[in-house]
């Protein structure tokens, strides 16, 4: 359904806007870009290129980690350790990493290259030691999120070493992931930091007051619509409670708009 109605837009998209829609910016799912491609709405001879949404992207590296600590539940690495625990790979430390795996992104717009140096730096940097410091990839500069670099390039004693740095069998684990979102090929589709997160707020807010989950007239879609667009923020609850209130009233056979 989502792929028939994303190739909708695009062969309408000419007609009824005067506009081609280019890039297409998908969130990793690519059924609908190969839908749209297969449906060539723009003719032969225009090509739509695929960009991927970094808010997406991010998500891939936590969604990433959290599987392989699921999959190694219960499984001993070499040293007869887990993955997961104390001095391991914690919750704490997967939200840090992919954090800074979406700093490592956003920091380097326009070049996939940096991108990738920058993301491979995190697991180094994590698994860094008092002997063995490991930051030479780090972004440099006094903004960097290496308090080693930042040190280096302020003239500063301020750093500290990592707290329970990720031992080298945890590292064997990881990086296959990190090899895999961190390859320059793959954060080509990144590298502009097109993002869809302003309009998945306006759907959540259109969804709140014409929900998914049951029948929406074509009337109130549309005025949910209308009133997301231009009512003032202190109205759209008190439009949000009725058009619910409403959405009661039509299981019940009453309509009230």
């Amino acid at each position: 359904m989502e792929s028939a109605g994303a190739t909708l837009l695009y062969q309408q998209s000419v007609r009824l806007r005067k506009l081609r829609y280019i890039p297409y910016i998908g969130d990793g799912d690519s059924k609908a870009y190969t839908a749209i491609c297969e449906a060539q709405p723009y003719g032969l001879a225009v090509f739509i290129p695929k960009e991927e949404c970094i808010a997406h992207v991010t998500k891939r590296m936590g969604t990433g980690l959290r599987k392989l600590l699921a999959d190694y539940k219960g499984k001993m690495l070499s040293g007869g350790k887990g993955l997961g625990g104390t001095r391991r790979l914690t919750h704490n430390r997967m939200d840090t990493i992919q954090n800074v795996y979406g700093r490592a992104i956003r920091d380097n717009k326009g070049n996939a290259k940096e991108m990738a140096k920058a993301t491979h730096a995190i697991l180094k940097h994590y698994s860094s030691t008092l002997e063995e410091p490991k930051h030479n990839d780090c972004p440099s500069g006094p903004t960097s999120w290496c308090s080693f670099q930042r040190d280096r390039a302020n003239g500063t004693n301020c750093h500290k070493p990592i707290k329970n740095p990720l031992p080298d069998a945890v590292v064997e684990v990881l990086q296959p992931l990190f090899n895999r979102l961190g390859d320059e090929t793959f954060l080509v589709g990144c590298e502009n930091c097109y993002t869809q997160n302003r309009n998945e707020c306006l759907h959540h807010v259109i969804w709140g007051m014409a929900a998914k989950e049951m029948f929406s007239s074509p009337r109130e879609i549309s005025l949910a619509i209308s009133t997301r667009a231009s009512a003032p923020p202190t109205q759209i609850f008190s439009l949000l409670l009725a058009l619910r209130y409403n959405q009661k009233c039509l299981k019940l056979g009453k309509i009230l708009i």
